[in-house]
């Protein structure tokens, strides 16, 4: 689905000022995959995304998406297939209405009015959204509401690829849960591909099938979560850390040698432990017989 080769970026080229922001990066994501991309601050990764789409264009190297390069597509029909959603996506609302705010994109695209209705009405379930709210004024609902508002006006377009910046940076416990679970549903109900840029392992871990590490601008790692974030002291040496339960259990193991500690979420965690008292329960028990 998209390929990136050898991709190079410089913020403010031929000034005092320019900086490389992405150097020489290669990255193949497959087509229905549900990619993490992480890296500290100025890690780079902002800055890839938005190649996705064409909302910046390679200094060197190429962006394709289903075969096309991206530099020479045309950028209507290209973020209609690539949907970008920007950290707090809440600040782009602008419209009266909800519903004219998640129709917005539609309307630039020549739909009759009851093709863009039911575009929107299905949005609105994608992220379930009541449809009580559609005659209010987006500034009138809560903050989880507005990101799913936003959320629902870019894949009401029905992209191929969704790209989530932070989609939950600045929401409480729930409203994040809430924003990952509808993401998923998403995902594993349509033909999308996802991509999650987040400085948050925990969210990273349980819902990426394919993890992407950058740091200073080039690819560091790539892999499933486990291969990823098992090598603890080489992200720590990128200013990165592992979920917090796997740091836990990396603790334990150095208390009981035999606990398997390649666990990414608290239901790992259980088994592991489970499984550990169940085999030490049937030796002490051996002892005895």
């Amino acid at each position: 689905m998209i390929r990136i080769e050898n991709l190079t970026y410089i913020y403010l080229a031929g000034t005092p000022y320019e900086k490389k922001a992405l150097d020489s990066v290669s990255l193949h994501i497959e087509k229905n995959s549900f990619t993490g991309i992480i890296g500290s601050t100025g890690s780079g990764k902002s800055t890839l995304v938005q190649h996705l789409n064409g909302l910046l264009k390679p200094a060197s190297g190429t962006v394709t998406v289903d075969g096309e390069d991206v530099s020479g597509k045309n950028l209507k029909e290209l973020r209609r297939n690539v949907g970008l959603v920007f950290q707090y996506p809440e600040h782009q609302l602008f419209e009266e209405t909800v519903y004219k705010d998640i129709a917005f994109g539609l309307t630039k695209q020549g739909w009759s009015e009851e093709e863009i209705r039911d575009k929107v009405m299905a949005a609105l379930r994608a992220v379930d959204i009541d449809e009580s709210l559609l005659d209010k004024s987006p500034f009138e609902i809560s903050g989880g509401q507005k990101r799913r508002v936003a959320i629902a006006g870019v894949i009401a377009m029905k992209p191929k690829v969704l790209v989530l910046d932070e989609p939950a940076a600045g929401l409480d416990p729930k409203g994040r849960e809430d924003i990952y679970r509808m993401v998923g549903a998403m995902h594993e109900a349509g033909d999308m591909t996802v991509i999650l840029v987040s400085h948050n392992m925990e969210d990273v871990a349980r819902h990426a099938q394919r993890v992407v590490v950058l740091h200073k601008g080039r690819l560091e790692m790539q892999g499933t979560p486990g291969e990823v974030f098992m090598q603890h002291d080489r992200l720590t040496g990128m200013g990165l850390d592992v979920p917090q339960i796997t740091r836990v259990m990396l603790h334990l193991k150095t208390l009981f040698p035999d606990l398997s500690s390649e666990t990414l979420t608290v239901e790992d965690a259980k088994d592991a432990i489970l499984k550990y008292i169940g085999i030490n329960l049937w030796k002490e028990g051996s002892r005895f017989r």
